[in-house]
């Protein structure tokens, strides 16, 4: 559907033409001799004033009429072009509500992206702690600090479950070292007193008690209790845009 152009008029010039062919009538009803006559003939003032103002009566009622029409022409075409300029700005905010409600799901889609990818780092040092174990049978001293690690990857990414779970081996880790602490230093004590760690009974709770430990984490730090922790939140959210 094309719009229609609306057609603009002259008022003046009509205005003009009308005044122009209302002299000529005039000129021609009445004659130039005649109006010569009239006014070097006529010595009464009120009398010629009273003509004039007779014959300019209409000519100025015309072009007072053409201004007025050409005025609220002017004032339509204003108010046309208003609402035409205010349909291009409704039109442009549109867009950037358009372009913001974009720019915001892109946000978010980015977001969930980058948490989901430190979510995956927590989740792989997980399993580089499990296999360190494995490989060295034991929770070293690197074995902690890969803990630690994990525990800060995890802090601000994943809920609280999670969190408590990884900082369960924190406590367990700092646990073993104690008992291992704790050993050492009872061996030494009684190499000082000349007698053999093996032959007593609390150097053998102690050990049991570290070999125990070790074992708590060979039974809890596992491939698949990783995944059973944190395997639904390493998915990717359905609503992800």
């Amino acid at each position: 559907m094309s719009d229609k152009k609306a057609t603009k008029t002259n008022w003046i010039a009509w205005g003009l033409a009308v005044v122009i062919g209302y002299v000529g009538v005039f000129l021609w009803l009445l004659g130039p001799q005649s109006i010569w006559t009239f006014f070097h003939g006529n010595t009464q003032l009120n009398t010629v004033g009273d003509f004039l103002a007779g014959i300019f009566a209409f000519p100025a009622f015309v072009l007072l009429a053409a201004a007025v029409l050409t005025q609220r022409q002017e004032l339509n075409e204003t108010r046309d072009q208003f609402n035409k300029g205010q349909g291009v700005i409704d039109a442009q905010m549109r867009q950037i509500e358009r372009q913001n409600t974009i720019a915001l799901s892109a946000a978010r889609a980015n977001y969930k992206v980058q948490v989901h990818d430190k979510r995956m780092i927590a989740y792989q040092r997980l399993l580089d702690v499990e296999f360190a174990i494995i490989t060295d049978g034991d929770v070293t001293q690197e074995t902690r600090k890969l803990i630690h690690r994990c525990a800060a990857d995890a802090k601000f990414v994943f809920g609280d479950v999670v969190n408590n779970w990884i900082a369960t081996f924190i406590e367990e880790a700092r646990e073993l070292r104690r008992l291992v602490y704790a050993l050492e230093a009872l061996e030494r004590t009684l190499e000082r007193q000349g007698i053999v760690p093996g032959s007593r009974q609390e150097w053998n709770d102690a050990l049991v008690a570290i070999h125990e430990k070790q074992q708590w984490f060979f039974d809890n730090l596992t491939m698949e209790r990783v995944d059973e922790v944190l395997g639904e939140s390493l998915r990717l959210p359905e609503d992800i845009e």
